[in-house]
This record gives C-alpha cells, sequence and structure tokens, in this order.
C-alpha cells in the first residue's frame, strides 16, 4: 500500500479504537472529498486494517482490525449508546461444535443500558 497523507488522516481517527460510520468520517475530516473516503474505507477493510461492523441495519461501521481482540458489541436500544463486549475466545471455541472452524466473530447483543434501565 502507497503512502497517503488522507488515509493516514483517516487512520488516525481510529487509532483511539473509535467505532466510526463513513459519515462520521466524512464529518470529522471535510477537508478529504467523500469518494476518496469511501474508497480508502474500503481498501483499508480489505487489507484487514480495518474491520466492518453492522451495528444498525444497513449502515456499515468501521474500527481498528487488531490481532487477537475479539470484542463484540451491546446497542442500547433506548438510547443507542454501544457498549464493547469482551469476548474469550477460548470459552467460545469450546462451546462451538468441533467440526467447525471460524475466521471471523460478528455478535451484535441488544437490550437496555445501565442509564436506561
Amino acid at each position: 500500500m502507497k503512502h497517503s497523507t488522507k488515509r493516514d488522516l483517516i487512520l488516525k481517527l481510529f487509532k483511539d479504537r473509535s467505532l466510526l460510520t463513513a459519515n462520521d468520517v466524512i464529518n470529522k475530516l471535510p477537508q478529504i472529498d467523500k469518494v476518496t473516503i469511501y474508497r480508502n474505507l474500503t481498501l483499508l477493510t480489505s487489507l484487514g486494517i480495518l474491520r466492518e461492523v453492522n451495528i444498525k441495519k444497513g449502515i456499515s461501521s468501521f474500527e481498528l482490525n487488531i490481532e487477537g481482540d475479539y470484542h463484540q458489541h451491546f446497542i442500547c436500544k433506548n438510547c443507542e449508546k454501544v457498549i464493547p463486549v469482551d469476548v474469550d475466545i477460548k470459552k467460545l471455541k469450546k462451546i462451538l461444535p468441533k467440526e467447525i472452524s471460524f475466521s471471523n466473530i460478528e455478535l451484535n447483543l441488544s437490550g437496555k443500558c445501565r442509564d436506561c434501565k
């Protein structure tokens, strides 16, 4: 992958482990045109640097794809807050049927957060 100042700016947004939609990135980086942002999100996802997460129906979110980090997401149905949930991969492997092998996990839990209970 060639070095790109615009790509570096996009990646910098994710360094704090943010979960962002393409529109979030567009709003945070108004100096970069939409097509460039979409193209770079697609490239970074295809290279495995970002991972695509489906929190809301029809809207992709993106976050850094960190090896060994299997956290998933809890979405509050009331306030729509997204809370990361750590997944113990060893425990997960123990409960899955022995004949399957997985390479990706996408698990979204929903309900009400502590503030909305």
